[in-house]
């Protein structure tokens, strides 16, 4: 069964009130004053608005001012509404907002990640509008991690080819993260010499950069399935206790999700997150008292 982020607080506070019939007013300022939180903070805020705060949200989104369309933009991937993707494309287009794209592909990773499949299908064309070069400039790390929560196969076409270019080590590491989410095994041998290499430079503990690689290219593997699981614990074994945390709290929540985004490798991601669960606590792992991903799936073994 699918969780979802459910609240029940009553919004209160002064701002622009939407009155529709049989409902509530809804206090803009409060709809928007969570907007740069987290997805799963702000929804809080606008789930208890209820419909009369989703419909306001769309006519913000569909606004002209930049500060409406922000507001709008983040609440609608918060609830994950349908109506979103078109609005978000117009968004990223538009040049006024270009200093908050990276905010834009921020709530739309949160928004694409969810559990729908024909939902996250409708982020596939930000694929192409993230090909603008001055864009992914401007969203930098962020346009990664999106890609790695749109399931289409142009998305991971644009995260191999990014594997192969120049990049600074923050983005090499999100880039393999991305992978990791996606499945995607092509890149493999690339990312385990990656690996390798930052096992090879360590000289006592390990440094900030050589962990987050470490951990990177461990999540990469546990990610692909049985066959990579062995040498992903071999990488998991190098990292110290709340890395290590981390990385296997990422694994399990990645095949959890897996197992509701694609329902026909369901039976096979079901198995994974069980084996990767009974694992990672026989290592003494600390990895249940994390919560990542994009949302609440079935209930951890």
């Amino acid at each position: 069964m699918i969780g979802s982020a459910a609240v029940g607080s009553v919004l209160a506070g002064v701002g622009v009130a939407l009155l529709v019939a049989g409902a509530q007013p809804v206090d803009r300022t409060a709809l928007c004053a969570t907007a740069d939180k987290t997805p799963l903070e702000h929804v809080r805020a606008v789930a208890a608005a209820g419909d009369a705060g989703r419909e306001q949200l769309r006519a913000l989104a569909g606004g002209t001012t930049p500060a409406d369309i922000i507001c709008g933009v983040a609440g609608l991937a918060a609830l994950r509404d349908a109506r979103l993707p078109p609005l978000l494309i117009a968004a990223l287009k538009n040049p006024a907002l270009r200093d908050d794209a990276y905010r834009l592909a921020r709530w739309a990773a949160f928004a694409a990640g969810g559990p729908d499949p024909a939902l996250a299908a409708a982020y596939a064309p930000v694929v192409d509008v993230l090909a603008d070069a001055a864009l992914w400039t401007a969203v930098g790390d962020d346009a990664i991690r999106l890609l790695g929560e749109i399931d289409r196969p142009a998305a991971r076409d644009r995260l191999v080819a990014e594997l192969d270019k120049p990049q600074r080590d923050t983005t090499l590491d999100a880039v393999i993260h991305a992978l990791a989410r996606q499945g995607e095994a092509r890149p493999r041998a690339r990312v385990v010499a990656l690996g390798r290499d930052a096992v090879a430079s360590r000289s006592g503990n390990l440094t900030y950069e050589q962990a987050s690689r470490i951990g990177a290219v461990s999540l990469y593997l546990l990610a692909l399935g049985p066959d990579s699981r062995a040498e992903g614990v071999e990488f998991l074994r190098q990292m110290a206790p709340d890395v290590q945390a981390d990385t296997a709290a990422w694994a399990v929540q990645t095949w959890c999700e897996r197992a509701v985004r694609r329902p026909a490798d369901r039976a096979a991601a079901e198995q994974m997150h069980a084996t990767l669960a009974a694992e990672f606590d026989g290592m003494g792992i600390r990895w249940r008292d994390l919560t990542r991903g994009t949302f609440a799936c079935g209930a951890t073994p």
